[in-house]
């Protein structure tokens, strides 16, 4: 049963606006809180596919991005009786998974500072293939090479559509502190990427 006919068979129509669907949503929520095993699953299929890109966009590993987004998923089933039908669910599932990934990338940072105190070398080259074959290097490490505040805001506004009230409820931060970090981001990207296609990788200012 597809995620739609669920819908129109638990009750009894499909929405036909915004307000309607997100009335829908917090009812299926009421039920998922609940413990309504179908209800649960519905759930899961409705954000899932908005959890996982959030979990690739801000997690250069998929293996780190599986297991966050499997986590994310099960912080929302945990959380969906806050869930009160004042927007769609799935970017309220998406707030919430942007702060559980969130804490993810600062444990695994965490994690790599310890290492290399411990091995006390740099670790190897990222395998991972090229986001965009016309930039010198693979975007992810331009990005890696912005402060943390900056490279997730760019990638919450331009990879996963965030608009600025999202990246500020998620985060925490002020809009006007985001709308900041994007411009910083922004410029020092266009800088880079500018003076790499004109001398090279690995050209300094």
């Amino acid at each position: 049963m597809t995620a739609a006919s669920y819908e129109r068979h638990a009750w009894g129509c499909a929405p036909q606006d915004a307000a309607q669907a997100n009335e829908h949503a917090r009812l299926l929520a009421r039920r998922a809180a609940a413990g309504d095993p179908r209800a649960r699953r519905e759930v899961v299929l409705q954000v899932q596919a908005r959890v996982r890109a959030i979990a690739n966009a801000l997690l250069p590993s998929p293996a780190d991005a599986d297991d966050a987004a499997q986590v994310a998923l099960l912080e929302i089933l945990r959380s969906i009786g806050g869930y009160r039908g004042d927007g769609p669910l799935v970017g309220w599932a998406a707030r919430l998974a942007v702060r559980h990934v969130r804490r993810c990338v600062h444990r695994r940072r965490r994690q790599h500072e310890r290492e290399h105190e411990l091995d006390d070398h740099a670790p190897g080259p990222s395998s991972e293939p090229p986001l965009s074959e016309s930039l010198p290097r693979d975007l992810r490490s331009y990005l890696g090479e912005l402060p943390e505040d900056q490279r997730e805001a760019l990638v919450l506004r331009f990879a996963l559509g965030f608009s600025f009230d999202e990246i500020a409820d998620a985060t925490g931060a002020p809009v006007s502190t985001i709308r900041g970090r994007i411009r910083a981001g922004s410029k020092a990207l266009r800088q880079t990427i500018a003076r790499e296609q004109r001398f090279g990788t690995g050209a300094t200012p």
